[in-house]
């Protein structure tokens, strides 16, 4: 990998900051500048987690997919014959089949 400019790392930071930022002032709009105050942040923060936990499955899938079309090793544990596939697969229900 070659080496990051520190200024683009920081520029990343900064988007990141700034969305943040951008959602706070949102939901203080929406909801009101102290509904934080108000509401189970904890019960909040898990269901986001359990969010976050989803999106890094589909994000792991996609990857191995990308892997699988870029490496020439057969017996990658990753590699996926035919096409990548064009609708959704529900995680959950591919383990009951099994």
């Amino acid at each position: 990998m070659s080496e990051l400019d520190p200024r683009h790392i920081q520029q990343l930071s900064d988007q990141f900051e700034e969305m943040c930022r951008a959602r706070h002032e949102m939901g203080a709009k929406t909801y009101g500048p102290v509904k934080f105050l108000e509401v189970d942040s904890v019960e909040m923060a898990m269901e986001e987690v359990a969010d976050l936990a989803n999106y890094a499955r589909y994000t792991w899938i996609k990857l191995a997919l990308i892997l699988a079309a870029t490496t020439s090793e057969p017996d990658h544990p990753t590699d996926v014959q035919g096409p990548a596939p064009t609708n959704f697969v529900n995680p959950y229900r591919a383990q009951e089949a099994r």
